[in-house]
């Protein structure tokens, strides 16, 4: 796992737990690395665990909580079985963060709104666990 992940990837999992739910990270492997036209990804590997991809241009470019942004959602796709929810509001804000990124709805992921989409990825009713 890469160093520069490794503390979202914790911080990920104690999120989950506050939320009453347990994920495992042990199977879990992450690089950054070139992407092409993405700039996050999972791939799913049935034996050897799944792993998180994120493009190393982004993630010289994002700020923290934009790199917090990408390696939840990454991360919901990974470890909760989540599928991309492009759901807004009447104001055209994307209700989940794990929304596609295709300007479907606007991300308003930031410091202010993190708790409420925190509540909502987590919401096990949202996850396939």
């Amino acid at each position: 796992m890469d160093e520069r992940l490794s503390v979202h990837v914790l911080r990920f999992q104690e999120e989950a737990a506050v939320r009453g739910l347990a994920v495992d990270i042990n199977n879990l492997g992450g690089q950054i690395t070139a992407l092409d036209e993405v700039a996050g990804q999972c791939v799913h590997h049935a034996e050897s665990g799944n792993l998180l991809r994120i493009d190393g241009e982004y993630w010289r470019l994002a700020n923290p909580v934009m790199q917090e942004f990408l390696v939840f959602h990454e991360l919901g796709h990974c470890l909760l079985d989540r599928r991309h929810l492009d759901t807004k509001d009447s104001s055209g804000v994307c209700v989940s963060m794990m929304h596609s990124g295709l300007g479907s709805c606007r991300n308003a992921y930031s410091e202010t709104t993190r708790e409420q989409y925190l509540d909502e990825l987590f919401n096990s009713e949202n996850t396939g666990l």
